[in-house]
């Protein structure tokens, strides 16, 4: 995947004129300008100028970021005063928030589609970093029941439903313990794909396995040795009031919400740019259904190779777009830990294949084959966001080679 770095090219005003019209054909994102550029001019005339311009841009950035927001959040309280319908993303159909039924959510309510939930709470949160707040809101069903995470798309508000555990330790930035019981935890990060989501891992817990950013690290590491393992809820949670809602959702302070890395041109396109893998959405997450019942079928052995092999396509594409936009020596950086990366991503397939091997037996090769897929698919799709996020500016996340670096197991 890996490519060799490009030839340096003589700087002649032909080659730079061919260079200018072989791109005008080409498709990619705009490149957003490093927060490191200079101006090319060194005239101590233009400083004024300059720095006036940046203060128009970054005031410009701002009141388009807060119409945005101003926006969305009243939209999103329409849905929550049951004023305008959603879309479900989990019944494909839309829904006023009050008729909610239990299979309008997930196929675990069975045949109790005429549940009514209760509704005592909901928090609001910037749950994707894209600078506007998501609502979600507690659903309860007795020793049942989830949250429902509302989110603002153009010309309309989706509905993602997560099961009980799911949003129970909800952070500030947007991370969530997502459980698979007592020997499986992750700490997730929802994006928004279209009109549907897909969820990427910061840390994760797999039996006695622990990674972060699938850095395989010891497990004193990962209970108290300084990675952000999300424990206890940080969010504030509201009654579910008319009240409640006017204050905390249509009429929010800008200052209950961190402001956001990116400018919002960037978070517009990184979100653009999201919102075309949304074919990668419609493809089943190795985790859920049957992915860990021991046996499988052929069916999904393709599912979860095609699952792997489609992000494994995004991770390439947007290495290659950052191949033409870093530096050289900040290409050079990524390659090496990208190498990394590679070999991390191979070790958890690994992982994942023996510890399959070592609960069912190795009397199903193929069966051996979906779990390793399983692994490179969920390390593949994390790497990709991580590479998105680092295209558009945000590089908030540490590298796989700072990681390894402080807290990897020592071999």
């Amino acid at each position: 995947m890996i490519r060799k770095p490009m030839k340096k090219i003589a700087v002649t005003l032909l080659v730079v004129c061919l260079l200018f019209i072989a791109g005008c054909g080409k498709e990619t994102p705009t490149p957003v300008p490093s927060a490191t550029s200079q101006p090319t001019s060194s005239s101590t005339t233009q400083a004024p100028a300059s720095a006036v311009q940046k203060q128009e841009s970054a005031a410009a950035s701002a009141a388009a970021l807060q119409q945005r927001r101003t926006v969305a959040l009243k939209a999103l309280g329409d849905v929550l005063g049951n004023k305008t319908q959603f879309y479900s993303i989990d019944s494909a159909r839309k829904l006023y928030l009050k008729d909610i039924k239990g299979t309008d959510m997930s196929s675990a309510f069975q045949s109790e589609d005429v549940i009514t939930f209760k509704m005592p709470k909901f928090a609001v949160v910037d749950m994707d970093g894209d600078g506007v707040p998501e609502v979600v809101v507690e659903l309860d069903y007795g020793s049942d029941g989830g949250f429902e995470v509302l989110h603002y798309k153009k010309d309309k508000v989706i509905g993602a439903y997560f099961v009980l555990r799911g949003m129970q330790c909800l952070s500030k930035n947007g991370l969530f313990n997502g459980t698979g019981g007592a020997a499986y935890n992750y700490t997730e990060k929802i994006r928004f794909l279209g009109d549907s989501y897909d969820i990427s891992d910061q840390i994760t817990q797999e039996d006695s396995s622990y990674c972060y950013h699938d850095v395989p690290v010891s497990e004193n590491t990962y209970k108290v040795g300084g990675i952000p393992v999300l424990e206890n809820n940080q969010v504030d949670w509201h009654a579910y009031t008319d009240a409640q809602i006017a204050k905390w959702v249509t009429n929010r302070p800008t200052s209950a919400d961190p402001k956001p890395a990116l400018s919002n041109d960037a978070l517009v396109a990184r979100q653009n740019y999201l919102d075309g893998l949304v074919h990668n959405s419609a493809l089943k997450d190795p985790r859920d259904g049957d992915s860990y019942d021991g046996a499988g079928t052929i069916g999904q052995y393709d599912l979860m190779r095609g699952y792997y092999q489609a992000w494994d396509k995004e991770l390439n594409k947007i290495y290659g777009l950052l191949e033409k936009k870093l530096s050289a020596d900040q290409m050079d950086a990524l390659r090496k830990d990208e190498k990394q990366w590679i070999t991390i991503r191979d070790e958890r397939g690994l992982t994942v294949r023996k510890a399959w091997t070592n609960s069912f037996g190795s009397y199903n090769a193929e069966s051996a084959d979906r779990e390793q897929d399983i692994g490179l698919a969920l390390a593949t799709k994390n790497r990709t966001f991580y590479l998105i996020d680092r295209y558009f500016g945000d590089t908030s996340q540490p590298t796989t080679t700072e990681i390894i670096q402080k807290y990897g197991l020592k071999k």
